[in-house]
């Protein structure tokens, strides 16, 4: 079993499924489980994209920005014969042309489709599961790969086209990848392997690896926090926010997983201030 993408602040979801089913549709269920945070663009993976997720996050009004693999290779697509666009001597066209019919034929069901997910009548993967379990014979998850296909074409040509959009992916990815080593850190030893026998206590077990994760991010959160109220002038407190929203909390070097913890009453000295890391936010 495998946890799905994540976050690159606090972890705000996660579930556990097959390693064998593509993570893309849990991506989905994230989002439309955060009612805290608004997300506009995501970014992902290869696996945690399909053209039909494409055409959701569209709908939604969130921009996908994955990191497809051999992006250069893949086929643009348009709502227009590909010969117009050769005709009118365009040096890139597309490869291939959307069955637009198609995507005007069921987009009321597309739109419902959407709509019972965003209103969370319904998870995202076990919709799309249903669907691509006979995708070969429904035309909705047809039209929703064809919506998808539009999608992905335009984001392709700013992928490429666009230095600065390349940056801000990998640099999101980068994060992710160390998230993912936090969370194998966490396992102690355990490979994030799910071996528990029910799919309950594979989700506790899920869970309580996000506790421990997000304790530490709200440690370090309060470490950075201590550090900005520490600061002499408000030009070093300026240089030192602005150096801690480049980076990322998803670090625990400096904690002992592997030592014991004492959660007995005592007085112990508080290590923060905690009124003026409040007045932080409140001034």
């Amino acid at each position: 079993m495998k946890p799905p993408g994540r976050r690159c602040g606090q972890l705000i979801y996660s579930t556990v499924f097959s390693a064998s089913e593509r993570e893309a549709p849990y991506v989905l269920d994230a989002l439309s489980h955060d009612e805290v945070i608004s997300s506009d663009v995501h970014s992902t993976d290869t696996h945690g994209y399909t053209e039909a997720v494409a055409a959701i996050t569209g709908i939604w009004g969130i921009e996908s920005r994955p990191r497809l693999a051999s992006i250069h290779k893949l086929q643009l697509y348009s709502i227009d014969a590909v010969s117009t666009f050769k005709e009118m001597g365009y040096r890139i066209f597309p490869n291939q042309k959307v069955d637009y019919e198609l995507i005007v034929e069921h987009w009321d069901d597309i739109l419902r489709l959407v709509t019972t997910i965003k209103l969370g009548h319904e998870k995202a993967s076990t919709l799309l599961r249903r669907l691509n379990s006979y995708s070969r014979q429904n035309p909705l998850y047809k039209a929703l790969k064809e919506l998808g296909r539009l999608f992905k074409s335009i984001y392709i040509l700013r992928y490429i086209s666009q230095e600065d959009l390349r940056s801000s992916v990998e640099a999101v990815l980068s994060k992710v990848e160390n998230a993912n080593h936090f969370a194998k850190a966490v396992m102690l030893g355990n490979p994030q392997e799910f071996n528990w026998d029910t799919h309950y206590d594979q989700l506790i077990a899920e869970g309580c690896k996000r506790l421990i994760i997000n304790s530490i991010n709200y440690y370090n959160l309060l470490l950075l926090s201590q550090q900005v109220c520490n600061c002499k002038s408000d030009e070093h407190r300026q240089e030192l926010v602005q150096a801690i929203s480049c980076s990322s909390t998803h670090t625990w070097h400096h904690i002992n997983l592997h030592g014991e913890f004492d959660f007995a009453e005592q007085q112990v000295k508080p290590i923060f201030e905690m009124e003026a890391i409040l007045n932080l936010f409140t001034a």
